[in-house]
C-alpha cells in the first residue's frame, strides 16, 4: 500500500515500480530532472535484490513498439505519451508483468517498469538496502556524478 507523507492510503489505478540493472542507471534516471544527485534530500536509499520469480516483460528495445505503430522513441521521448502507451500495455497485455526498455539517461542500458502484478518477483528481503547519505557509498557516487556530469550534493 502506498501512503502518502501524513500515512494516509492512496488510491491508485495502478502501481510502478522502476528498476535498473545498474547502480549508475538508477542515478542517472532518478536525479534526472534536476541533474544534481542530491544523498540527502527525501532521505533517498539504494536497494539492491534479485527476483525471486520469473518475469514476463514486454520487450520495448526490439521491433515491437515500431510494429504496434509508435517508434523507438517511445523509450526516450515525452514522459506523457510513454505512460499513455504503458497504460494501454497494461490493459491490453494482461499476462505481462511490464516493460523492459532501454533508459534513455544512461547508454540505453536495461530497464524495468514493473507493474503491480509482477509485486510476486519481488523478495521479502534485499541484498542491499542503504542510505544514500552514507560514506560507504560516497566514492560510488562521485565517480557516477563525473561520469555523467551530475553536481553532487
Amino acid at each position: 500500500m502506498l501512503l502518502d507523507a501524513h500515512g494516509r492510503a492512496v488510491i491508485q489505478p495502478h502501481g510502478i515500480m522502476y528498476l535498473a540493472e545498474q547502480v549508475d542507471t538508477c542515478v542517472a534516471e532518478c536525479f534526472q530532472h534536476k541533474r544534481s544527485i542530491n544523498r540527502t534530500r527525501d532521505e533517498p536509499w539504494l536497494v539492491g535484490f534479485e527476483t525471486c520469480a520469473s518475469l514476463d516483460l514486454l520487450d520495448m528495445t526490439g521491433l515491437w513498439p515500431t510494429v504496434a505503430g509508435a517508434s523507438m522513441n517511445i523509450n526516450s521521448g515525452d514522459r506523457h505519451i510513454a505512460r499513455a502507451w504503458s497504460r494501454v500495455v497494461y490493459d491490453a497485455y494482461i499476462w505481462t508483468h511490464g516493460l523492459w526498455y532501454g533508459s534513455s539517461m544512461y547508454q540505453n542500458s536495461g530497464s524495468i517498469a514493473l507493474y503491480e502484478r509482477g509485486r510476486h518477483a519481488i523478495p521479502a528481503t534485499y541484498g542491499v538496502h542503504i542510505a544514500l547519505a552514507d560514506d560507504a557509498l560516497l566514492g560510488d557516487l562521485v565517480r557516477i556524478a563525473d561520469d555523467i556530469n551530475y553536481k553532487l550534493i
